[in-house]
């Protein structure tokens, strides 16, 4: 597979743009992130000169510069207008093809959908194959092949189905 890289990657950018969601095919593809804050911050635009811009500050990108649309579509998603109230909140962010100062060009667009929670994971496969083990080391050999996750997720069954298994060993 070959990678794409935007030439806006090459140079120095201090925010998060349409640059940062181009995927290998050369497609825009979007994030969801989670809003650690907002303010109202000095950013130094392409012309050298300092602007107040609303700043998102996210664990997951670099600040995020919030246009009014974006304003107002977060405003729509989460229910509020209230900046204070949008911490903790995830949003969806993508890119779309805008008309801004006199050129069409892409942008960061906040979507207008909450993001959807994740499915919870079905285990049952897993437990009915703890529950499959005869002897401890069927349980053993079963329980090295789980990754981290599947193990944290079923160290009560396992523990469970040890028990039984000693209990019915004596």
């Amino acid at each position: 597979m070959t990678t794409s890289t935007h030439w806006k990657k090459m140079t120095s950018t201090d925010y998060f743009g349409s640059h940062d969601l181009v995927q290998n095919d050369g497609s825009y593809g979007q994030i969801i992130v989670t809003i650690a804050s907002v303010a109202q911050e000095k950013v130094k635009g392409s012309d050298g000169k300092d602007s107040l811009c609303i700043v998102a500050r996210t664990a997951e990108t670099k600040p995020i510069i919030l246009n009014r649309t974006n304003c107002k579509t977060i405003t729509k998603v989460l229910g509020t207008p209230i900046i204070e109230r949008w911490a903790g909140q995830k949003i969806v962010v993508g890119v779309e093809r805008v008309k801004a100062f006199g050129d069409v060009t892409d942008a960061i667009r906040v979507k207008a959908t909450k993001p959807t929670p994740d499915k919870p994971k079905d285990w049952t496969k897993q437990i009915e194959a703890i529950n499959a083990c005869a002897d401890m080391p069927s349980l053993v050999a079963l329980w090295q092949s789980f990754d981290a996750e599947t193990k944290s997720a079923m160290l009560s069954y396992k523990d469970s189905r040890k028990n039984q298994i000693e209990n019915e060993s004596n």
